[in-house]
């Protein structure tokens, strides 16, 4: 299993993170969830309140709903994203895996540049949208977008950097991790794969 290396709360990377062994598949600072002390984990696993209460927010639109009946997950093992249906027929390149038991593959698995499947390929993610890039694509399509030192192979991509909130949405970032991210149409990230490993 692999999970986020970005906070599933305030959205940085970097420093310790408990990672969460539900579905969603995301990391967190300890201080960014109220949690007083680390757990002791032992042989036991950790879920955050999300995966325990059966609830997530829906990466389209951020609303909290039931898992199974009002959000849906993606059915990649390794992705830890869900959907409102309505949602995901507000999405380019959701791929339907069958219909009758409404299983969907997300955007998130394949190349916005060249289509294909991101499966074995180091890849390029946005970390505030379902946008993917091979990173040898990445430089190819010419995307502005901001390449995130804290988050190995993390991007905002340029759907979030458009009009007048770019110079904001710039300033933000480089506020929450030091000044360290950058501009850039270029693929200079750390294109280390690190697998997941429990705290």
């Amino acid at each position: 299993r692999w999970n986020d290396r970005h906070c599933g709360e305030c959205g940085v990377g970097g420093g310790i993170l408990i990672c969460c062994d539900g579905p969603c598949l995301r990391s967190f600072h300890r201080k960014c969830i109220g949690m007083a002390k680390w757990p002791d984990l032992g042989t036991s696993s950790w879920m955050c309140s999300d995966c325990l209460h059966r609830r997530h927010r829906c990466f389209v639109c951020g609303e909290y709903g039931q898992d199974g009946k009002d959000v849906l997950k993606c059915c990649i093992p390794s992705c830890g994203k869900f959907f409102h249906i309505k949602c995901l027929n507000t999405v380019k390149g959701v791929g339907i895996i069958d219909r009758k038991k409404k299983k969907f593959k997300c955007p998130s698995h394949h190349c916005a540049f060249c289509g294909h499947s991101g499966h074995g390929v180091l890849n390029a993610h946005c970390v505030k949208c379902t946008m993917m890039f091979h990173t040898g694509c990445l430089e190819a399509s010419k995307e502005k977008c901001v390449l995130l030192d804290s988050v190995p192979r993390g991007i905002v991509c340029g759907r979030h950097l458009a009009g007048g909130g770019c110079r904001a949405l710039m300033l933000a970032l480089k506020g929450m991790v030091g000044g360290a991210d950058r501009t850039t149409t270029q693929t200079q990230m750390d294109v280390e794969s690190t697998p997941r490993t429990k705290h």
